[in-house]
């Protein structure tokens, strides 16, 4: 929508040479084919260089005042935090154990915004040829499960608490959450408003509450496990005085040692409890045995 000019003496040509105002107007004209020329612009910059014989770099000496504006594509905007990130105290201090690759959403929250694409405009050169501007992309989010769509508003809400998951263009919240490995720093805490299951193990200090349940394919060790509902634990429970385990449901497991134990059902052991603690409904363990710590059911 602009053309730029350097005013310079060309090689050869005497120091005393002047430009002619017409001769340079009808060069743009006919050889540029410029059509929005700046003639006063091009008559003040050519009197100074005959009179100073100074050169001038890249002067506008064109512009159709007509530029090409791009348009914008469609796009999702998340009005829930998705990334996780490390917080600080106030004295400045990071508590590793709370991060938490999970972000929960609350039932009837929106959770995003669908966007409409902005198409752009069209500019004119300085060649009075149309600039035509670039097509804009629509962009297509569906709702899935646990989302609903509210087509006025152009908001995607969640009908259910749980966790946000896309699946190519559908926007899904779910209420099972699963860690393909240990409950470690590279996970965090972990408290979530459905089912957890972890691959791996729960290492020390570590707290993992569920509101419907949560199930342990390897050990839980030193560490905090809630539930709303059952807690299974594949591997075994060494908790060493320090962990517990509490279910409003049932507790199973392989062994359980040195653990606090909180339950308001059965607890199915399937070998030994060694020095633990327990408040339970009752007891099942059919091939161990009970060796020290309090057993109340």
């Amino acid at each position: 929508a602009s053309a730029s000019k350097t005013f310079e003496r060309k090689e050869g040509v005497p120091a005393d040479a002047q430009l002619v105002i017409e001769d340079v107007i009808n060069e743009l004209k006919n050889t540029y084919k410029l059509t929005y020329i700046n003639e006063e612009v091009v008559t003040e910059q050519i009197e100074k260089f005959n009179e100073t014989g100074e050169e001038f770099s890249h002067v506008e000496i064109a512009n159709s005042g007509k530029p090409m504006k791009k348009g914008v594509d469609g796009y999702l905007e998340w009005t829930i935090e998705r990334e996780a990130k490390l917080e600080e105290d106030s004295h400045g201090k990071v508590d590793f154990y709370s991060f938490s690759v999970l972000k929960n959403v609350g039932q009837g929250q929106a959770v995003a915004t669908l966007h409409d694409p902005v198409v752009g405009e069209d500019g004119i050169s300085v060649r009075g040829e149309p600039i035509p501007a670039p097509p804009v992309k629509p962009v297509s989010f569906q709702a899935g499960q646990g989302i609903e769509y509210e087509a006025d508003e152009k908001k995607f809400y969640a009908t259910v608490s749980g966790r946000i998951e896309v699946r190519g263009t559908s926007i899904l919240c779910l209420r099972f959450f699963e860690v393909s490995g240990d409950v470690d720093f590279s996970i965090g805490n972990i408290q979530f408003d459905g089912i957890v299951r972890v691959t791996g193990s729960i290492g020390d200090n570590f707290i993992v509450s569920a509101t419907e349940g949560v199930q342990v394919d390897g050990s839980v060790e030193a560490a905090q496990i809630e539930s709303g509902g059952t807690v299974v634990v594949m591997g075994g429970v060494n908790c060493r005085g320090r962990g517990y385990l509490k279910a409003e449901s049932e507790i199973r497991t392989r062994f359980l040692n040195n653990a606090t134990v909180y339950c308001k059902g059965p607890v199915s052991v399937e070998n030994e409890i060694l020095n633990c603690t327990m408040y339970v409904d009752s007891v099942v363990a059919p091939a161990g045995g009970v060796a020290g710590g309090e057993l109340v059911a």
